[in-house]
């Protein structure tokens, strides 16, 4: 689902904005059970992720009460977000509500995918196994 507008002469305000994440959610009303938002980090603060994802949170705990809600920044290569940069960027959300997916501890390998697959499924442009 993608919800389109062009600002003409700069950003969005916040009522373009909620207006965005009605029409995003609409299609899916109440049955919205569990929710996983995957904003940059702070690292891209100025993107307006922040923002959009206090509205994301407000506009389901205000239509779907009982939806779990979580938040797990996408850090890339960076380090997990502070307390207080979760703070500068995405305001008064509780800690309670954020994931941290820590890259460098949290992988575990499940298997290899074979080259003889990879060359296959890639019409011969790989081939090598992946890990």
């Amino acid at each position: 689902m993608m919800y389109r507008r062009v600002a003409e002469g700069g950003p969005l305000g916040e009522g373009e904005q909620r207006r965005g994440i009605r029409a995003l959610f609409a299609p899916w009303g109440m049955r919205v059970r569990r929710l996983l938002i995957i904003p940059p980090d702070i690292t891209r603060a100025n993107s307006g992720a922040g923002q959009l994802t206090r509205l994301i949170v407000e506009h389901v705990r205000r239509f779907v009460p009982r939806a779990e809600v979580e938040i797990l920044p996408a850090v890339g290569t960076h380090v997990a977000m502070t307390a207080r940069e979760r703070e500068e960027m995405f305001g008064e959300l509780p800690g309670v509500v954020f994931r941290e997916h820590n890259w460098r501890t949290g992988l575990v390998r499940l298997g290899e995918v074979p080259g003889t697959f990879v060359e296959k499924v890639s019409g011969g442009r790989v081939r090598y196994s992946i890990a």
